[in-house]
């Protein structure tokens, strides 16, 4: 005597558009409607202080571009010799091409070698024009002032742009060049002081134009990943059990509806995926308050893609399961309305341990004292469903009559067969009970190795 394993699938017309419609990420409704519109209010609301936060360093970096174009503006203008149509040209094409290099970052997104390039030419021709106005005055104290006072300005400007998180390393030389010039000129020594306000300049000219270009590529950037995070919170938000989600639609004018619990579903996966986001999260709204290298930014950016894919296809997996278990359910029903339809009465019947993830387990009886005893659960898919069938009867030779029958029931109820396979195992199965028992441990192999694809976890 052998058992029977039979792959089968659901061909008739309605139940594939009801699949088709479990597996439409359109048809989920979150019912907590209260708690779900909270969540988009809360969204707007950090997207509106986002974009309030963007404004003000749109500010502070117009304010530093103003002072450097400023600065470059009136030395020109002071140089003897230059007239004032040239001062103007000089000042307009440095204060164009430093705007230039504002747009392409805003445009590209990130700085390139042609940027740096660009930043490196207006330093030098910045403090060209300084030198040349310094060495206007015959006093070396009026030319190490006229460098002092300019570092000074230059400085105060870079201390708005987060020199700290930018440029550390460049700032903390800067600092100590500029603390040597204060302390040269204290102690009357012009041209010390000159020597080393000179250098300061010629370095924090450089630094303001990087950071100018970094705040401005932080900016963009910071949008744009905090506009990823606040998607993918919205979408694992929704997904929350918390929110009673439901997948509904409608079918022929009847109002169809499956619970969904994507937790359960997926075996706990979705929750550790959120944990994971949760942390990335908080760290882009720390990246809010306190700037990160651009790197690691970016970094986070691409990590919040690579958890909106998973969360994807966590929900994918998770409606295959919800699936598998809807399919398990519809076979074993129809089953059960042939079967007793032809005098078998059902015994015993449900989910193991009353988990809808579960295999399905039944046994019927006719008037005679046979018996027959089915497990039913998704197979590799959840489209095809196994079902594990034996019977139990007083004559050996009536048992395979018995299983025949039933796989003519499963054609009669719009189930096609795809594939059986005969265990040579009544050994090992004396009883319906050893059977089930028997038989629970291959199906759940199944349930496992299936959720292992879905999920990378049993």
């Amino acid at each position: 005597m052998s058992s029977y394993i039979t792959t089968i699938s659901i061909s008739d017309q309605e139940w594939a558009r009801i699949q088709k419609c479990v597996r439409d990420t359109d048809t989920y409704v979150a019912r907590q409607h209260e708690r779900a519109e909270r969540l988009r209010k809360e969204i707007q609301r950090r997207q509106q202080l986002l974009q309030e936060a963007r404004e003000q360093t749109r500010k502070t970096v117009d304010s530093a571009v103003a002072v450097l174009q400023g600065g470059f503006a009136r030395a020109v203008r002071e140089l003897a010799g230059v007239s004032k149509e040239a001062a103007e040209k000089q000042a307009a094409g440095f204060a164009g091409e430093l705007e230039g290099l504002r747009a392409d970052i805003r445009a590209t997104g990130a700085r390139t070698a042609a940027a740096s390039g660009q930043i490196s030419k207006l330093s030098r021709e910045f403090n060209r024009v300084l030198t040349e106005l310094a060495g206007q005055n015959e006093s070396s104290g009026e030319r190490a002032r006229l460098f002092l006072d300019e570092l000074h300005t230059i400085c105060t400007q870079i201390d708005q742009l987060n020199p700290q998180a930018f440029a550390p390393e460049k700032y903390r030389e800067l600092m100590q060049i500029s603390r040597d010039a204060d302390a040269n000129n204290r102690s009357g020594s012009s041209q010390a002081t000159l020597i080393a306000a000179q250098n300061g300049v010629s370095k924090a000219s450089v630094l303001l134009a990087e950071l100018i270009v970094s705040n401005e590529e932080y900016d963009g950037l910071l949008a744009d990943v905090a506009g990823k995070a606040d998607s993918v919170k919205e979408r694992f938000d929704i997904l929350s059990p918390e929110m009673e989600g439901a997948i509904t639609f409608d079918l022929d004018g009847e109002q169809m509806e499956f619970e969904y619990d994507i937790e359960h579903w997926s075996g706990g996966h979705y929750g550790k995926l959120k944990k994971e986001f949760q942390q990335l999260y908080d760290r882009v709204q720390q990246a809010k308050e306190d700037k990160m290298p651009v790197k690691q930014l970016g970094a986070l950016g691409t990590e919040l893609e690579r958890l909106g894919r998973q969360l994807e296809q966590c929900d994918t997996g998770a409606r295959q399961e919800l699936l598998g278990s809807l399919n398990a359910q519809e076979t074993a029903a129809r089953l059960c309305d042939s079967l007793q339809g032809n005098d078998w009465s059902l015994e015993e019947h449900g989910f193991e341990n009353g988990d809808d993830r579960s295999p399905y387990t039944m046994i019927y009886k006719d008037g005679m004292g046979n018996s027959i005893a089915m497990v039913v659960a998704p197979g590799a898919s959840a489209d095809q469903p196994n079902i594990f069938l034996e019977a139990f009867t007083r004559k050996e030779s009536h048992t395979d009559v018995i299983k025949r029958n039933v796989h003519g029931i499963l054609a009669d109820e719009g189930i096609r067969i795809e594939g059986t396979q005969h265990l040579e195992d009544c050994r090992e199965n004396p009883d319906k009970e050893a059977f089930i028992r028997h038989t629970l441990p291959k199906a759940q192999a199944l349930n496992a190795a299936r959720r292992k694809k879905s999920f990378g976890t049993a």
